[in-house]
């Protein structure tokens, strides 16, 4: 029989007779973090394989890391060297895929408050318009 070779390929000259897990071959169809930073994929056959762990650097002074610019940081002689491990270890804590930082804004949520702002705006100033009007005219009755 025809065996699979570290690269997922079948490894002998024959491919007549091939060993089958249970499962219909599949493609990576979603990708799920748990809180201690495993990377599952899920797979269009409907299974999940633990592809690896994220891996979260601490430092002893947080506030001596040096921005780099565009949300990046670097390590320096105030900062002290990182510490890497895995979350849920040490000091380090858990993950939460999927989520806002509590530093970020909600760009959608943001651009709907500014455009009813705005209309409320322009509404009042066409209020503003028609009363000044309105008093031109009785002005102008009264001469």
């Amino acid at each position: 029989p025809g065996t699979i070779s570290g690269l997922g390929q079948l490894g002998s000259a024959s491919a007549l007779e091939v060993s089958q897990d249970g499962f219909a071959p599949g493609e990576l169809s979603d990708v799920h973090i748990d809180a201690d930073g495993t990377v599952f994929g899920l797979a269009s056959n409907g299974l999940q394989i633990a592809m690896g762990q994220l891996a979260i650097a601490s430092f002893r002074n947080n506030d001596g890391l040096v921005s780099t610019g565009g949300n990046y940081y670097q390590a320096s002689l105030a900062s002290g060297d990182p510490e890497v491990g895995t979350a849920l270890t040490g000091s380090r804590g858990a993950l939460r895929s999927g989520q806002l930082e509590g530093s970020n804004v909600d760009l959608a949520l943001e651009f709907t408050r500014l455009i009813i702002a705005q209309r409320g705006f322009s509404a009042n100033a066409r209020t503003i318009t028609v009363t000044d009007r309105v008093l031109e005219e009785l002005t102008n009755i009264i001469r």
